[in-house]
């Protein structure tokens, strides 16, 4: 796995983690928050979270994106 953190020009938070076995899907309730711990506690804290596959196939990335308060 590879975690990848970043802030953009307008202090979001971005992190990337991306996992080389594409061949494990996550599903929809995974992604929303509904199924495990990991990702529903990402969601509690107000991120965003996407899944996406590699253009050549091997990996998946699931990328949460957090805003700044205020």
């Amino acid at each position: 796995m590879t975690v990848r953190l970043a802030v953009t020009e307008d202090e979001e938070l971005v992190i990337d983690v991306q996992d080389p076995r594409p061949d494990i899907p996550l599903s929809p309730a995974a992604i929303a928050g509904q199924k495990g711990t990991g990702l529903q506690y990402v969601r509690l804290l107000g991120a965003t979270v996407n899944c996406s596959l590699s253009s050549d196939m091997r990996f998946k990335t699931v990328r949460a994106q957090l805003l700044p308060d205020g």
